[in-house]
């Protein structure tokens, strides 16, 4: 529940100015979406979740199938609390 120090040790593994490739991207994505929403910030956590699934659908990697869990469950918990 460290939504925060979540979203630092993203920041700290792809940094904006330097995005990574792939794998850690993915999981940074999802994860720092799952950890705004966390926080409350929806519109960013949206901005993420649904930039990591369209990457995902257009460049698969080998762990996506459990980001895409996390993922769509975010996003599940984000619309319903958004109503």
């Amino acid at each position: 529940m460290d939504f925060a120090g979540a979203q630092a040790g993203c920041a700290l593994v792809s940094p904006p100015d330097r995005p990574l490739e792939n794998f850690p991207r993915h999981f940074c994505l999802t994860r720092g979406g799952a950890a705004a929403a966390g926080l409350g910030d929806h519109e960013r956590a949206l901005e993420r979740l649904l930039t990591v699934g369209e990457e995902m659908d257009r460049q698969p990697q080998l762990w996506d199938w459990y980001w895409r869990l996390l993922q769509r469950w975010t996003l599940a918990d984000l619309w319903l609390a958004q109503g």
